[in-house]
């Protein structure tokens, strides 16, 4: 008896410890789908543990044995039941402040409540910034469809979002041309990845440079190219095929992050007011799915709460909320895994009742017969997958998932509907892409892989081009004109590319060749068109003859930048060793000077070229060690010998040395009681006891012609009468000298892409803003750079003024950001749109229609309140105004005004002093016909300044006085069209 007690009471044991093992036990996991939870790390070695309650905190135990002891035991069932409730409230709490955002920015769209600009900025910027990038990656990831006797293409010309059941708008011929080039550069790195891969077993191929590879080239029938094309072929297809894979993902999570853009059709380019409206009615209709979902989720089924565990993104959400822990995770992933479960066991199910169903019709009655269950079958898994997509659908709109999850319930219905007629299954096998390319291992700057994928196939296909055909003949001048002109050697790819190089100092050599002649030529040949096609010609002998050299050195690659006067290399990698270095310089001093000759020998003969011109010294050349080295080598190589060879930086930095000992001596000058002190012209350095001109002297130097011998004694008079300085003629010979040598030491400008700021489409008018004092402003920083710097060796004074450059620069880009936000702010206010743009020193506004005058007097009273008034010069244009005419109108007029400070500055009787009329907009209202017609002003006053009616008058007299000195110098540009321009009003604000 005692014997069945104990049994029984061991039975009772075991069957309490099943139970609670059963319902307490959490399973641990190792891997989490979960991306809040994928950064835990667990020391537990057992599948599973359990938690208790302990003085209100959680606790973990890892056997049955230490849970029994206490008393407050969490079985798992409750623990995931409390979770679910959590996360439904937690839900629909989300939902409804996206609801309530979702309101908040509809009621800022069709509203123009201040509050709300940044809003409408920032939808305007995501818009205008990823719609383009989505389209492209759209167009690419589906393979596009093949035809038989067309060339293959690589991308897509119709897209459309698998969210939406219509096509997007069409490319436009802008993005199929830049989608294109993608496309060929992803292309292209597939194709040299395969020959790099293959170069050191495979005897038919030939190495062209660090990142490219050829066939080696054959006549004869039996090529390489013939006998390994086809293998190439099939491993390109192959990995623009795992390419897509990626691209596809990418696009998923790209919607992921912002889902808006799923629903937007939008290319990116459309006016403020298309946007704002498209982006209206998609946010309207967010609202209403999300409302519904609310709805949803509060009538939910307790029985149903766990399908709310498969919305990625309200999970994530709700984990970080409560405070990632490892029991919220590994329960929210059992959960998790779980769901996933009971749709591939409905799936399973309907598989098996098809397979029964077809496989007994099929051996008693035949086909008719299994066709008619298999469409059964088909029917309920398309009903199952449908359901489940449109759940999925209307989670993603509501910003509770992620466009994976939709992306895999829409497969699942689509593939149902793909497979079920013929009863077969299958599998899709896809790998990331992997880039082991060498090509693809440093970047221009040396910190970081070159994905520049476009970059690098334009840099080989630059390498491995003939720019120039020998056998032609150079033809008439107008012939040559329309050949060169317009040519263009690099684009802003390359110059940028070779722009971080040079920054980052990431090559063993640079070479710079400009044409240091331009300017003269200019003058003396009369014709820029000539000159501009003549410099260009140039380019293409120079970059042919490079290239050829560069045969013999497969191991250097290069980077190239070329502008409107210069073409620049850099020679990488950074460590070429010394003799082959050696050898490549003295290889390009012989080909600069080939080069040359070839040049020389072409254009010699051509009309327009004076007979008397030494052509071939036309051209300067510098090499050194960084960028701004050979940039100095190449200003200062005629100083230092006429041969025609190459400078070297070591050949010239002697030079460097006198100049800057020539400023450091000239500063020691400059004191309070310097004759530029006394009338307020010299500023201090921080808090140092060293001066330097004033941003006015540097203006006025820059603008003094004449005899170089002359120049000194021009420039003190010119100082005197309108600052009232008592310069001696030696004195103002020294300070010109003094800026020469700065001059000198400015480092040369790195553009990526010269933009060309004008108002060719200004329909309705326009207004331009040209930008004062940006070349006085490089040539002070300089002197700023020499006397903040310690050390003075020309190497640290090159490297200082790049660094000062920059600073430059950057106050430029702030000048130039200014007019547009003063811009933006009056023609935002007045609801009128507008384009516009900056290159250089010019800026331009176009706007969608003729501005009023009050518009007009909004413009400058808001350039008036700025800082510095004076900044720019304005000129606006009106309607009606011939195309050609538009920009030269414009430049008419910020050339009439230049010429009115110069005649109202000064101090004696019937002048205005310069530092009353720094407080003055002045902008000048153009005719419709160009040197014909009266010319208005409208000038804007700073708060707080007032001008008599004596000075008014003196600004009127001076504006005819200015008009007529324009007409002179535009008559004398060409006598048989005078310029008749007179004065008109002037508006007062």
């Amino acid at each position: 008896m005692r014997t069945r007690l104990i049994l029984l009471f061991i039975s009772t044991i075991i069957e309490i410890n099943t139970y609670t093992q059963g319902t307490t036990a959490i399973e641990s996991h190792k891997d989490y789908e979960i991306a809040v939870c994928q950064n835990i790390v667990t020391n537990n070695q057992s599948d599973e543990y359990y938690i208790g309650c302990e003085n209100g905190r959680i606790r973990y135990f890892e056997n049955l044995t230490t849970l029994s002891k206490s008393a407050s035991a969490i079985e798992r069932n409750i623990y995931e039941d409390s979770l679910l409730n959590e996360l439904r409230d937690f839900t629909i709490s989300e939902l409804r402040k996206n609801k309530a955002y979702f309101d908040k920015i509809k009621e800022c769209l069709i509203s123009n409540n201040p509050s709300c600009n940044d809003i409408r900025e920032s939808i305007l910027k995501t818009v205008r910034m990823e719609s383009p990038k989505l389209r492209a990656m759209m167009s690419m990831m589906i393979p596009p469809p093949k035809f038989q006797r067309m060339k293959p293409i690589l991308y897509n010309t119709t897209i459309k979002h698998k969210f939406l059941n219509k096509e997007l708008k069409a490319l436009t011929k802008e993005e199929r041309v830049r989608i294109e080039e993608e496309a060929k550069a992803i292309k292209y790195h597939f194709t040299q990845a395969w020959f790099e891969q293959n170069f050191e077993k495979n005897k038919c191929i030939e190495k062209l440079s660090p990142t490219s590879f050829r066939f080696r080239p054959s006549k004869s029938r039996y090529s390489c190219e013939s006998f390994h094309q086809r293998t190439l072929d099939e491993a390109v297809s192959y990995d623009m095929s795992k390419y897509r894979k990626e691209l596809k993902k990418q696009y998923n999570n790209k919607l992921a992050k912002n889902p808006i853009l799923a629903q937007i059709d939008l290319r990116g380019t459309e006016s403020d007011k298309e946007i704002l409206s498209e982006v209206t009615t998609v946010i309207s209709d967010l609202a209403k799915q999300t409302s519904l979902s609310i709805d949803r989720l509060t009538h939910l089924k307790k029985e149903d709460e766990a399908s709310l565990i498969r919305n990625d993104n309200i999970l994530n959400s709700f984990i970080k909320d409560r405070g990632v822990s490892k029991v919220l995770c590994d329960v929210s992933q059992n959960l998790k895994d779980q769901e996933e479960f009971k749709e591939i066991r409905t799936d399973l199910a309907l598989a098996g009742a098809a397979l029964i169903g077809g496989g007994v019709c099929a051996f008693t009655a035949g086909i008719g017969c299994m066709i008619g269950v298999g469409v059964a079958a088909e029917t309920i898994g398309i009903s199952l997958a449908q359901n489940r997509y449109k759940e999925a659908a209307l989670a993603f709109n509501s910003g509770l998932t992620t466009a994976q999850i939709y992306e895999d319930r829409k497969f699942e219905r689509d593939f149902t509907l793909l497979l079920a007629p013929l009863s077969i299954t299958g599998e899709i096998i896809g790998s990331s892409v992997k880039y082991t390319s060498k090509a693809m291992r440093y970047s221009p700057t040396g910190t970081s892989i070159d994905y520049d994928l476009k970059g690098i196939r334009k840099r080989d296909l630059y390498r491995q081009s003939t720019f120039i055909n020998r056998s032609d003949k150079i033809g008439s001048r107008a012939n040559f004109i329309s050949k060169y002109e317009d040519y263009i050697l690099t684009g802003p790819e390359l110059n940028n590319r070779w722009i971080q190089n040079a920054r980052a100092t990431n090559a063993s050599l640079y070479l710079d060749i400009e044409n240091s002649a331009l300017k003269r030529l200019n003058d003396t040949i009369g014709d820029k068109s000539l000159v501009t096609a003549l410099t260009n010609s140039h380019k293409t002998i120079i970059a042919t003859r490079i290239n050829e050299l560069l045969k013999k050195y497969p191991n250097i690659d290069i980077e190239v930048y070329s502008d409107f006067k210069s073409t620049r290399y850099a020679f990488v990698p950074k460590g070429i060793p010394s003799e082959i270095k050696a050898q490549l310089t003295k290889e390009l001093n012989s080909v600069y000077q080939e080069a040359n000759r070839e040049f020389a020998n072409m254009v010699k003969t051509m009309e327009g070229i004076p007979t008397q011109e030494n052509i071939q010294g036309w051209f300067q050349a510098g090499i050194g060690g960084t960028a701004d080295e050979a940039g100095q080598a190449t200003k200062r190589s005629r100083s230092v010998d006429r041969s025609g060879q190459i400078a070297s930086f070591q050949k010239v930095k002697f030079t460097i040395e006198e100049d800057v000992k020539n400023v450091v001596k000239y500063t020691a000058r400059l004191n309070p009681n310097h004759p530029l002190a006394k009338v307020g012209l010299i500023e201090r350095i921080d808090d140092q006891n060293t001066f330097v001109p004033t941003l006015e002297v540097f203006e006025v130097a820059r603008k003094i012609t004449g005899p170089s011998y002359a120049r000194g004694e021009y420039l003190a008079n010119e100082l005197n009468q309108r600052f009232g300085s008592k310069l001696s003629i030696q004195e103002g010979q020294d300070l010109m000298k003094y800026i020469k040598n700065l001059d000198s030491l400015t480092p040369g400008l790195w553009i990526k892409e010269r933009v060309h700021a004008n108002l060719n489409s200004a329909v309705s008018g326009g207004m331009s803003g040209d930008i004062t004092g940006m070349g006085a402003r490089n040539i002070r920083q300089v002197a700023f750079d020499i006397l903040n710097n310690d050390k003075n060796s020309p190497s640290d004074i090159v490297k200082v003024t790049r660094e000062g450059e920059v600073k430059v620069t950057k106050t430029f880009n702030q000048i130039k950001a200014r007019f547009n936000n003063i811009v933006k702010d009056v023609l935002d206010e007045r609801q009128i749109e507008y384009t516009n743009a900056c290159s250089g020193d010019d800026c331009v506004m176009i706007p969608s229609k003729e501005l009023t005058a009050k518009d007009q007097i909004a413009l400058v009273s808001k350039f008036a309140s700025q800082e510095n008034p004076s900044q720019f010069r304005l000129s606006i244009i009106p309607a009606g105004v011939k195309q050609n005419d538009r920009t030269n109108l414009a430049l008419h007029g910020e050339l009439i005004e230049k010429h009115l400070r110069k005649i109202l500055t000064g101090v004696d009787a019937g002048k205005i002093n310069h530092s009353k009329l720094r407080n003055l907009t002045i902008a000048t209202k153009m005719p419709t016909q160009i040197k014909k017609g009266k010319i208005d002003l409208i000038i804007g006053v700073k708060e707080t300044h007032e001008f008599t009616n004596d000075e008014q008058i003196l600004i009127e007299k001076a504006l005819k006085e200015s008009i007529k000195k324009v007409n002179k110098e535009l008559g004398s540009e060409t006598v048989e069209n005078n310029s008749h321009y007179s004065a008109g009003t002037m508006a007062w604000i």
